[in-house]
């Protein structure tokens, strides 16, 4: 057996147990999603200036 279908079986039962005990889970999954992409564009942002100002 792949060690790594064995992580992700393992990562899998933990994300429906938290899903069972908190059903907002995956909805605050989302938004952690979405601030993190948004965090990651301002990042870049704030580089292609100190880039282009050089």
């Amino acid at each position: 057996m792949n060690p790594l279908s064995v992580f992700e079986a393992i990562g899998h039962f933990f994300y429906w147990i938290l899903y069972l005990v908190n059903p907002d889970f995956k909805e605050e999954q989302k938004i952690k999603e979405i601030e993190r992409k948004e965090h990651q564009q301002l990042v870049s942002k704030i580089e292609k200036r100190k880039d282009s100002r050089k």
